[in-house]
């Protein structure tokens, strides 16, 4: 790893507006035992690839907020509270976005999880061994691809949906993905 951030309320946080949003690229660090978030997204763009963020106590160790989009590749998520959370505000215009590809997450409560209208696209991830593999949220939109997503222990083990999933079927044939 190129640069640690260890400890602290929150390693990093990225605060934009709605008219200036606020931009980084983070790519080989490792963020370790964060209370908050490792990272902290709010009106922001970033891209985070070959990344290490484990031992958030509370929130998400990446945290996808109102107005903010991310990137997510080659990276290890675990023993977070929440590994990847994707949420915007409370019926806000401005839409919390992730791209999830090619990760591993892993011992955490929740692997992936959204709220409200987030949207979110799951790319060849390894989610294995959370309490829930990914919990989608309110009016929140996923897409699934070619995910391995199982040995989690939540209430389906791998996949729930708590406002959305109405095409099942299109999931399906996007697969595989499974609980357990």
């Amino acid at each position: 790893m190129d640069s640690q951030f260890l400890g602290g309320a929150t390693g990093l946080e990225l605060l934009g507006t709605s008219w200036a949003k606020a931009r980084a690229t983070i790519r080989r660090t490792q963020f370790d035992d964060s209370i908050s978030s490792a990272i902290h997204l709010y009106y922001a763009e970033a891209t985070i690839e070959e990344s290490s963020l484990s031992g958030t106590a509370l929130g998400g160790a990446i945290s996808v907020g109102t107005g903010s989009k991310a990137t997510i590749r080659d990276s290890r998520i675990f023993q977070a509270e929440v590994g990847i959370s994707v949420a915007e505000a409370f019926r806000s215009p401005h839409r919390a976005e992730a791209l999830l590809v090619r990760n591993r997450i892993f011992a955490n409560e929740i692997g992936v999880a959204t709220l409200e209208a987030a949207r979110v696209s799951l790319v060849e991830n390894l989610i294995v061994e959370n309490g829930t593999g990914v919990l989608l949220g309110g009016a929140s939109e996923a897409t699934l691809e070619r995910n391995r997503i199982k040995g989690n222990k939540g209430w389906g083990g791998g996949l729930e949906a708590a406002a959305l999933l109405g095409d099942q079927e299109a999931l399906h044939r996007k697969g595989p993905w499974q609980s357990k």
